[in-house]
């Protein structure tokens, strides 16, 4: 593996994207951390050093693109997404919200022992 090494980060992220690209996934021009792809159903891949957060329409596609990962990279899958950046995701039947309580909860306990 590259890690350890000054070029680890970059070399991980140019494999990483070269294999979205192969996919048929677009890079968005905004954030080159965001993964899109329109076909039959919606995927969109986000990337955050080593996290990927993989979000779409259909469980098929999603099943198919983590054993992609899988063969490629070794992942290892952390289920259903309920923190992220500080962003508390909760699931429901009908929807999905993401929260910021507790990132503004640990502002607010920051801020209360600094003071």
């Amino acid at each position: 593996m590259i890690y350890g090494l000054k070029e680890a980060s970059t070399q991980w992220y140019d494999r990483l994207s070269t294999l979205f690209l192969s996919l048929g996934f677009k890079q968005a021009h905004a954030d080159h951390s965001l993964f899109t792809q329109i076909r039959s159903s919606y995927l969109a891949l986000l990337v955050y050093v080593d996290d990927i957060v993989l979000v779409g329409t259909l469980l098929d596609e999603f099943k198919k693109i983590k054993g992609i990962f899988d063969q490629n990279f070794g992942i290892k899958n952390l289920g259903i997404l309920k923190f992220f950046l500080g962003l508390e995701v909760a699931h429901s039947p009908s929807c999905i919200s993401v929260s910021e309580a507790v990132l503004s909860q640990s502002v607010d306990r920051f801020w209360c022992s600094w003071q």
